[in-house]
């Protein structure tokens, strides 16, 4: 059954390659519309052990752009859902959920040192920088995505190291914050596309985009394993 599941993957990459990718520890703060696509990416590439880490439930609004995000699971902590929909993917997944934000004050408390891979997708700027600045201190391997919202093509989305990032204002706020610690180096997913003006006061997202974030964060990390 195993070998079936990844029988089509197993015509591109050797059953010594999906051996690695199995064994590896990956941990995904943020399952949004770009956490929740590159944690089931993951998964069907065979990925097999996680910890998830969220303190929101899904709504309404998140309908437009999330994969978790259906009229059955409105109300319902996204970790649950998560968890529940890999489980039906692949049933051998050991997937750790953790209701809860990363912060300065908590952070050592989820071990990051334990994981092979770190994947951020907050939202929350200040527990973004928390939790970036902690794994570039230490030298982890983290992948962090930058802007997603206020556009809509996901032939523009690149990773690359934040210092060449370009056009994203976020990038400009995480590229200033890593100067003044004197960290640098940080591989990122962001986008070429220059962000449209929000038609009300709130930051607009697509279907398109965010998606294509956690698209490229899982292959990133897959690419890695195999080329090792």
């Amino acid at each position: 059954m195993e070998k079936e599941r990844f029988d089509r993957l197993l015509q591109i990459v050797s059953v010594e390659d999906l051996a690695k990718v199995e064994s590896k520890r990956i941990i995904i703060f943020g399952l949004g519309g770009v956490g929740g696509s590159a944690l089931e990416a993951l998964v069907r590439a065979g990925f097999k052990h996680f910890t998830i880490v969220d303190n929101d439930v899904i709504e309404i609004t998140n309908l437009n752009r999330q994969l978790l995000a259906t009229t059955k699971t409105i109300g319902v902590p996204k970790i649950k859902v998560a968890k529940e929909r890999m489980l039906e993917i692949n049933p051998n997944c050991k997937i750790n959920v953790v209701f809860a934000r990363v912060h300065s004050e908590n952070i050592e408390d989820f071990n990051l040192e334990s994981f092979d891979y770190i994947v951020d997708a907050i939202d929350s700027f200040e527990d973004k920088m928390a939790l970036i600045v902690y794994a570039v201190k230490n030298k982890l391997p983290i992948i962090s995505a930058m802007g997603a919202g206020n556009r809509f093509d996901p032939t523009k989305v690149i990773v690359t190291k934040i210092e060449k990032t370009e056009g994203c204002p976020l990038a400009k706020k995480v590229r200033y914050h890593l100067r003044q610690e004197k960290l640098k180096g940080l591989m990122v997913v962001t986008s070429l596309e220059l962000p449209v003006t929000s038609i009300g006061n709130k930051l607009g997202s697509s279907s398109f985009v965010p998606p294509a974030f956690g698209l490229a964060m899982a292959s990133y990390i897959f690419r890695n394993v195999i080329s090792k």
